[in-house]
């Protein structure tokens, strides 16, 4: 938690992601990839968030995905 808040991430806007994602991605190792505007949150099988990030962050692969959703 406190590397999430570090990033801009606190729990009501991992909440916000996981529960209303533009996109999800499987990845590799059973997780997830949730995809909004403003933030990504990874939860691995069990719910455990792996990382979070806010837009600022986003690398060239997340802008991309987001231009293909409307």
């Amino acid at each position: 938690l406190i590397r999430m808040e570090q990033r801009g991430v606190g729990r009501e806007l991992m909440d916000k992601v996981v529960s209303n994602p533009l996109a999800t991605l499987k990845q590799a190792g059973e997780r997830t990839l949730y995809l909004t505007r403003e933030a990504v949150v990874v939860l691995d099988k069990t719910g455990r968030a792996i990382t979070t990030y806010t837009k600022n962050e986003f690398k060239t692969h997340i802008l991309n995905v987001l231009k293909l959703i409307k």
